[in-house]
Parts: structure tokens; C-alpha cells; sequence
């Protein structure tokens, strides 16, 4: 990522998460095979929302009643072992943080490992989790109790007003005064981890083509061959800054193409990341992408075309840009128009001999 985004700390929507971790410590790992289920063994705040579900003619699906009924029935079948195996998996999912650094006890845990153990659970679960962020924060009873996610975006962009994608940087996202917001992505997609569905340690909006055209479902936390792997948290107020160095091996930069461009990402201390974040989102290619195309070619000939209009020569017009790029790196790209502009003055584009040529 290109820059970590900052944590809500307090919001009413995060209530949900909480009554749901309520749920699971205090009510299913609890299950007494000798008590029978009743709505009364839950909280109140709980036992009113399910019961309003419950009762509601305009709601037809059961997110509520019956799926914590069924989730009970079944851990009054667990002994304490099994009972704590799942306490552990759990909190370990919702350590979002931990997950990402590869923290040695915090294990993530994936619905296919569910499937082996119990399939009638993981399949309940399935659906409750997925519901959670899917319909039931967004039915109306819910909302008057803890917001809208609308409601959260704009108080998030509040306080995160970069006002672009910070996976890539290449978009922006709607601000507060738009009337849509970006969509929020699982990072740890919610199809293969349950219980955190609607942590939002765990939902980041970022932009259309970090989501839906690059990211989809992938896993941040393990490769294309099961192996765990560092991640980004894109909460992470103590990560360093991206670098990016560009060079190319062609001096024909009026017909460049992404493979002309070589790309190294660092610091060398975060490669495994790094690794990851370009799986998940694309960034190499995309980043070429823009490089080989109209915005690469804009930046170069901006030096060459308008350096007279200020009375610069274009090395004195570069180290202009190069450095108002380096004090706004979030604004029209400059991050990457920076190690852009320097692979061609490496070239030689910018000199004396190559203006008087050309």
C-alpha cells in the first residue's frame, strides 16, 4: 500500500461487532447441553433486535432466530476443547493486524478448515457471517440503532482526505460531499474467513479497480500455493514508505511499452509485502501501465514542451517537477511521475545535447 489508512477509534456501527462477539463468547460457547435454547439466554440489546427480526413481516429471511438456535444446538455438542479451539479461532481472526504481520500465534482460520471439522456448522456460519454485512446491516431496525455505513464512509473520509486509492493511488474516492461513497472491501475476503465480517478493522474502501477488477476474492494472507505470507494492514500508522525506482531498456521513449519498464519496489524490509500487495491488486502491471501510456508520455513532454514557457532549460524545468512531485506524491499521480521523470533524465532526455537533437 501506498499509504495506511487511519482507524475510526469510536462509532456506533461498530456495535454490531460487538454484539455478535457477545453472541459467540456468551451465549454459543457457553452452550450447556443440559439447557435447552431460548431467546431468553440472550443479551437484551440481542435478544430485541432477534426477536424484532423475528416478528417483522417485512423481513422474510431468518438472519437471527434460527441460525443462533442452530449454532447453539450444535456447541452443546462440543466439549470445552473443542469449545476453546473455536475461542481461539475467533479472536485470532478478528487480530487483523497480527494476521497481516504473520505473528507466529495468531493463525488464521478458513472456512474450507471449518468444513473438515464440522460442515453443518460452516455452513450456518457461512451464511450468518455473510449476512451480517451482506442484508442485516443495512436493515432498518439495525440502522436506527447503530448508523448507516453511509454514515461511517463520510465520517471516515473525514479524517482520511488524501482523496485517493491508497492501495494504488492511481483513482480517487468520493469525498464527504459526494452523494455515493466507494464500496468497502473485505480484505480478508469474507467467502473464505468467518468472523469478521463486519470488523471493521478488516473493511478498507478503496477504489473500483483495487476492488472488483483486481482484488476480488484473493487471499492477502497465504499464496496460490497455501503458503502464508506478510501482508499490508492498511491500518498500520507505523509503515514506511513506499519506494519505487524506474528504469528502461530502450531510449525510443515516444514508443515505449510496459515491457521496456523495469520497476523495484522497496525498502527491502518490507519485500514480502510488497510481494503481496502486487499480487492482490495488480500493481507492476498496472503501474507500467500508466507509465508506457498517455500520462508517462504527458510528464515527459511537460519537461520538453513547456520549459521555455517558464525561461527554464528542460533540466531546470525537471528538477522543478521532480521536486513539487516530491512534496505532493498523493496528487495527480506524482508518486509515480517522480521515478518516471528520473529514468528519463538517467537517459540523458533532459541535456543540452539531447534538446539541441531532437
Amino acid at each position: 500500500m501506498l499509504f495506511p489508512y487511519v482507524l475510526l477509534p469510536e462509532h456506533s456501527i461498530y456495535k454490531l461487532q460487538d454484539w455478535i462477539d457477545q453472541l459467540f463468547y456468551n451465549v454459543w460457547c457457553k452452550a450447556d447441553p443440559a439447557v435447552e435454547y431460548s431467546v431468553e439466554l440472550l443479551p437484551d440489546e440481542i435478544k430485541e433486535i432477534t426477536l424484532e427480526i423475528h416478528y417483522n413481516d417485512r423481513i422474510t429471511q431468518d438472519y437471527f432466530y434460527g441460525p443462533i438456535q442452530q449454532v447453539y444446538e450444535i456447541f452443546q455438542s462440543f466439549d470445552q476443547s473443542e469449545k476453546d479451539d473455536l475461542i481461539k479461532h475467533y479472536k485470532d481472526n478478528n487480530e487483523i493486524k497480527n494476521l497481516c504481520k504473520g505473528v507466529l500465534d495468531c493463525t488464521p482460520f478458513l472456512y474450507s478448515e471449518l468444513d473438515l471439522l464440522h460442515p453443518e456448522l460452516k455452513s450456518v456460519f457461512e451464511n450468518f457471517f455473510k449476512s451480517l454485512f451482506d442484508s442485516v446491516i443495512n436493515l432498518k431496525l439495525i440502522q436506527n440503532r447503530i448508523g448507516t455505513i453511509d454514515e461511517h464512509y463520510k465520517d471516515f473520509v473525514k479524517i482520511n482526505n488524501i482523496g485517493q486509492c491508497p492501495v494504488c493511488g492511481l483513482y480517487p474516492l468520493d469525498n464527504e460531499y459526494n452523494h455515493t461513497r466507494e464500496a468497502y472491501d473485505h480484505y480478508l475476503p469474507k467467502s473464505k474467513y468467518p468472523f469478521n465480517s463486519i470488523n471493521f478493522k478488516n473493511l478498507i474502501p478503496i477504489c473500483h479497480k483495487c476492488n472488483s477488477s483486481n482484488k476480488g476474492a484473493k487471499d492477502p494472507l497465504h499464496d496460490e500455493s497455501r503458503e502464508r505470507r506478510k501482508a499490508f494492514y492498511l491500518y498500520d500508522q507505523s509503515s514506511d514508505d513506499i519506494e519505487i525506482e524506474i528504469s528502461f531498456d530502450t531510449q525510443t521513449i515516444s514508443d515505449l511499452k510496459s515491457e521496456n519498464i523495469e520497476m523495484v519496489f522497496g525498502p527491502v524490509e518490507l519485500s514480502e509485502e510488497i510481494k503481496t500487495w502486487d499480487n492482490l491488486f495488480g500493481i507492476t502491471k498496472r503501474y507500467k501501465s500508466v507509465c508506457a501510456g498517455c500520462d508517462g508520455r504527458y510528464w515527459l513532454n511537460q519537461i520538453i514542451e513547456e520549459c521555455e514557457n517558464y525561461g527554464k532549460s528542460a533540466i531546470e524545468f525537471y528538477n522543478i517537477k521532480t521536486k513539487e512531485a516530491g512534496k505532493n506524491p498523493y496528487h495527480e499521480i506524482n508518486f509515480l511521475r517522480r521515478p518516471y521523470l528520473v529514468a528519463c533524465n538517467n537517459l540523458g532526455l533532459f541535456s543540452e545535447n539531447y534538446e539541441k537533437t531532437n
